[in-house]
């Protein structure tokens, strides 16, 4: 695995190569054998038949097999994390904690157990935002999301870059200033470094016209998968205090934090709400989308943000909020032209609406500001405006509290 490392990182990046063997072992050891979640069930009701005793007896013995394999797991981390404890610490003076937290943070992942949840806000929620409506959706299978986002170190790892506007924030900040097709690229460098295959083409489109939770390797969790995961069953705006759970303007100092630092949620997830947002894998839909394993729309003019950020009022930082930007899935900035007028009415489109309904996150971040602002016309965002706003995606610069975190789909063996 070392020699996966060495292809991905300079050679001054040594301690960064050691990392990136433990996370892709880690991985590997978590997910490779199809470990399950320990079961939760509720105990049986008292006076059980005998069939009922039975059934209790081979889900006793299924759970005992499990919590055996989750055992080994634990102890093969262990075994692997601990040689690489000195060589972090090494290659990050002055920052001993952070090395250490960083080595046990490699790898981590939840499982986000099958089920049928409800997601949005409640209706008697005051002032409940129009694209919050409740709705009922289905996992079918077992989902494994990151335990963290992904930090600036595992970013860096893999890619052999860190995009981050604060790299001096240390390794276990969460990566920023990455766009929806950085987050999409990373998975596809992770995936191809496993041997797994890959979950999207250059242009973020599924591989094979798949659905995404039928990926084999790694991905952008959906944003039901997100919301249900951030909550943890918790019907509440958010799952605890604001300032005990999250990064957010008014408690951040106006920079970001090492991820870990707040309390998790109850199934595990830590950062999940405030410190950066996160990109999710679905295109953006006024409404959210009910049934079994939805994913969005197959096309449309943004992607999806979750979770709030450091930068924002806690308002924006609870699990339904929804947000997305304005330029499409390359989108990192955008800066006003600064006369306060707007750009000319959007040209009349030039491709047929089939076509549009189709186009992929690629696609539109290589089109014209123009082109972009025809393409929110097509989709009914400017029906009543005139002028649009004039703005500009710059590839050069990135919005700075913007990361994600992985998933992956539980498959049967």
């Amino acid at each position: 695995m070392s020699s996966v490392a060495s292809t991905l990182v300079s050679p001054s990046r040594h301690a960064a190569a050691g990392v990136l063997a433990l996370f892709l072992s880690s991985f590997v050891l978590l997910c490779g054998s199809g470990c399950t979640p320990r079961d939760h069930a509720s105990d049986p009701p008292a006076g059980p038949t005998a069939e009922e005793a039975a059934t209790e007896e081979r889900a006793a013995a299924e759970r005992a097999e499990r919590d055996e394999r989750l055992r080994v797991f634990d102890a093969a981390v262990s075994a692997a994390t601990a040689p690489l404890a000195d060589a972090v610490r090494a290659a990050e003076e002055g920052a001993r904690e952070q090395g250490e937290r960083f080595v046990a943070l490699t790898g981590a992942m939840i499982t986000v157990p099958r089920g049928t949840y409800r997601i949005g806000s409640p209706p008697e929620m005051s002032r409940r935002p129009r694209n919050e409506q409740q709705a009922e959706v289905t996992l079918s299978r077992e989902v494994r999301m990151g335990r963290y986002p992904v930090v600036q170190a595992q970013y860096e790892a893999v890619m052999g870059q860190n995009p981050s506007h604060r790299p001096d924030c240390g390794v276990t900040c969460p990566v920023g200033s990455v766009s929806w097709l950085d987050a999409v690229a990373f998975v596809n460098t992770l995936n191809e470094a496993l041997d797994l295959p890959a979950c999207y083409d250059r242009d973020g489109r599924v591989v094979g016209g798949a659905r995404v939770q039928d990926c084999i390797g790694y991905r952008l969790p959906t944003e039901a998968e997100w919301e249900i995961a951030a909550r943890a069953e918790s019907t509440a705006l958010r799952y605890g205090a604001l300032d005990d759970i999250a990064w957010h303007r008014n408690n951040s100092d106006g920079r970001a934090h090492p991820v870990g630092e707040k309390e998790p949620n109850a199934w595990g997830f830590h950062d999940i709400l405030g410190n950066h947002w996160e990109w999710v894998h679905d295109w953006y839909a006024p409404r959210l989308e009910d049934g079994v394993d939805p994913h969005g729309p197959s096309s449309g003019w943004r992607m999806v943000l979750r979770g709030g950020s450091y930068t924002r009022s806690g308002t924006m930082v609870r699990a339904a909020y929804r947000s997305g930007p304005g330029c499409g899935p390359e989108y990192r900035t955008r800066t006003r032209s600064g006369t306060g007028q707007g750009s000319p009415r959007a040209p009349a489109l030039e491709m047929r609406p089939e076509a549009i309904d189709n186009l992929t996150p690629g696609e539109l971040s290589r089109m014209s500001d123009d082109q972009r602002a025809a393409i929110w016309r097509h989709h009914g965002q400017l029906r009543h405006h005139d002028m649009v706003p004039s703005f500009r995606c710059d590839p050069h610069l990135r919005r700075w509290d913007y990361g994600f975190r992985i998933a992956r789909t539980v498959h049967a063996p």
